[in-house]
């Protein structure tokens, strides 16, 4: 079992419809695919609550493969907490994705968000040991030689 992590967006700069663009594009531009879950739990006014996205190599059959499941929140102002709001001097963070257990999958989970952090760069990927990676960490992990540590270590 490895760590799990989040992004985090500042609460005044939540727009699910792009959230969701912009993890597909993210994908696409890092040459993995994504397939799209079911939707887990909905409002009672039709909407989603949160719904799934698999990112992976590949999703052929009888593959041995790695993948990250994201949890894309549907938040509003409701869902804020100040829990994140030490990492940025003016806070207000709130989560939008939850990245289940990368271990093995630390390739796949720099790719993706090298890509969606270009998208999206006032956001930041934070993991269980209480690390956060802005965007120009990402940008220089990213630029560097692979090392399937970079997100265990700061």
């Amino acid at each position: 079992m490895g760590l799990s992590g989040i992004v985090l967006k500042k609460k005044d700069n939540v727009d699910i419809q792009k959230i969701i663009h912009d993890i597909k594009l993210s994908a696409i531009n890092s040459g993995l695919q994504f397939k799209m879950g079911k939707e887990l739990m909905m409002n009672e006014d039709g909407t989603y609550n949160y719904l799934t996205i698999n990112i992976a190599n590949t999703f052929e059959e009888n593959d041995n493969q790695q993948q990250i499941l994201l949890y894309v929140y549907n938040s509003s102002e409701d869902d804020y907490t100040d829990e994140f709001d030490w990492i940025l001097n003016e806070g207000k963070l709130i989560q939008v994705i939850n990245i289940e257990d990368f271990h093995d999958c630390e390739k796949i989970l720099l790719d993706f968000l090298y890509e969606y952090i270009c998208l999206n760069p006032e956001d930041i990927f934070w993991d269980e040991l209480n690390w956060f990676y802005k965007y120009d960490d990402l940008i220089q992990i990213h630029n560097q030689s692979f090392d399937k540590e970079w997100c265990y270590k700061k």
